[in-house]
């Protein structure tokens, strides 16, 4: 048991104070020392982050101007907030340099994390409001990124650092066991993490724009066990993900992994656009937002299917939306499908239609099918809503829940009837022309041998 507990306050080593992808200081270094007989209790990155309209201009209240001809509206993903600015992190052991994980598309497994289960509710009270630079609209977290003049701090932020080892560990990480450890954050560009929130107006994102994160720290608390107990932690097991990119050409595509790990607890699929018209800045950025759909999925394993063959689909399409009803009234999905979504990102179920909202996937529709609403004034591309992550999860533990399912290095085959170069009722504009990138991120049971620092997957 806990003795005592200390927090503490790192600087980052890189000797800089600004950390920004265009001026060149895009990663940041911090070391967690070894401590005696302490475990790690939580990491937050914490700091300031500041939006410049060039190298001398701040982003000001007065830029927005609901003036299609002077104002400029920059945005940033609501859901995930200052996670958007993340590409990568990678955690390594001071003792032997060994890599003890490695985090890449950081953004995207963020997205996942939390934009599939949150509603409009949770995205608009409490921690994401506060401290992770979001909102319930997309325009909401725009009103942050202001700030007075060039010399202010800017919008503050404190977030937990999503990786398996600190956030989805069945125990602490016994810090003097692996000597100490180096964590390194690489930042995304500016035109990865901010888009025009209405590309229709004249002042748009640009090359000029940049961003800046200042007085970035690392905070965190130790944990000190009495010297019986932790002389009894030998290793640590955490979950990790690794992403498979996968481009899909037609309608109907067979994708084929086989993820060289001995035990599997799901596979997530999510399938972004792939074209200059989507996914871009002058859109929506590189967040992952499906606007195609998935017809419906099968899957199967080394040659054998599995009974997961049903639609994951829209139940309510877009154009079944009267012209009389708000956007915000066109719902769609249901409520055992939603169930679904959140028990296998959080456990375990079968393949599964993904908003945790109707609410949600209705301002996600009104977004990214461009809907000209002339009762509230929304133009085309107002991409008031970024909560509109649509994904299929599956679970490898065949209802046992709770234990580990081995995973022999097997084939996976996912079959996946989507609405690429299809005419498709679901969405408005037959046939689609876009090509679309499947992410298939594996969440595989990992553990860390404190004896040896080897890993074993």
């Amino acid at each position: 048991m806990a003795t005592s507990r200390q927090y503490f306050e790192l600087q980052p080593v890189n000797n800089v104070s600004e950390f920004s992808y265009d001026a060149g200081q895009d990663v940041i270094n911090f070391i967690v020392p070894s401590v005696q007989n302490a475990v790690l209790d939580g990491l937050r990155l914490c700091g300031n982050l500041q939006v410049n309209t060039d190298s001398t201009t701040p982003y000001l209240e007065s830029d927005i101007t609901n003036d299609s001809t002077t104002s400029r509206e920059i945005g940033i993903d609501n859901s995930i907030g200052i996670h958007a600015f993340i590409s990568k992190v990678e955690i390594n052991s001071r003792r032997a340099n060994v890599s003890l994980e490695q985090r890449q598309q950081y953004d995207i497994i963020a997205k996942l994390d939390r934009a599939s289960t949150m509603n409009a509710v949770d995205a608009s009270v409490g921690e994401n409001d506060n401290m992770v630079v979001g909102s319930s609209f997309v325009r909401g977290a725009m009103n942050k990124l202001v700030r007075g003049a060039l010399a202010d701090n800017g919008v503050p932020f404190c977030v937990p650092i999503n990786c398996g080892l600190l956030t989805k560990a069945d125990s602490k990480l016994a810090l003097q066991s692996v000597g100490g450890i180096q964590i390194s954050i690489f930042l995304n560009s500016t035109k990865q993490a901010l888009f025009n929130v209405d590309n229709a107006y004249t002042a748009v994102l640009d090359n000029n724009t940049t961003y800046n994160l200042t007085n970035v720290k690392l905070m965190g608390r130790y944990q000190y066990l009495d010297n019986a107990t932790y002389s009894k932690l030998s290793s640590i097991g955490f979950k990790q993900v690794s992403n498979n990119l996968q481009i899909l050409q037609s309608s109907n595509d067979t994708i084929v992994l086989q993820p060289m790990v001995s035990s599997m607890d799901k596979l997530t699929c999510v399938a972004q656009p792939n074209n200059t018209t989507r996914n871009n800045f002058n859109k929506c950025g590189t967040q992952v937002n499906e606007v195609i759909g998935q017809r419906s999925y099968r899957i199967g394993r080394n040659g054998l299917q599995f009974p997961y063959d049903f639609d994951v689909n829209t139940v309510t399409s877009a154009s079944d939306k009267l012209a009389t009803t708000a956007d915000d009234n066109v719902l769609s999905g249901c409520a055992e499908q939603v169930l679904h979504q959140s028990i296998a990102l959080n456990g375990s179920y079968p393949p599964h239609h993904s908003m945790a909202g109707a609410v949600n996937e209705a301002g996600a529709f009104s977004d990214l099918y461009e809907v000209n609403d002339p009762s509230t004034g929304k133009t085309a591309d107002s991409n008031e809503n970024v909560n509109n992550l649509r994904s299929i999860s599956v679970s490898y533990q065949y209802g046992f829940a709770g234990y580990t399912s081995n995973f022999s290095q097997d084939q996976i085959n996912v079959q996946v009837n989507s609405a690429v170069k299809t005419a498709n009722t679901e969405l408005p504009q037959p046939p689609l022309d876009q090509t679309q990138t499947m992410n298939n991120l594996s969440t595989y049971n990992s553990v860390l041998n404190y004896a040896n620092l080897a890993i074993q997957r």
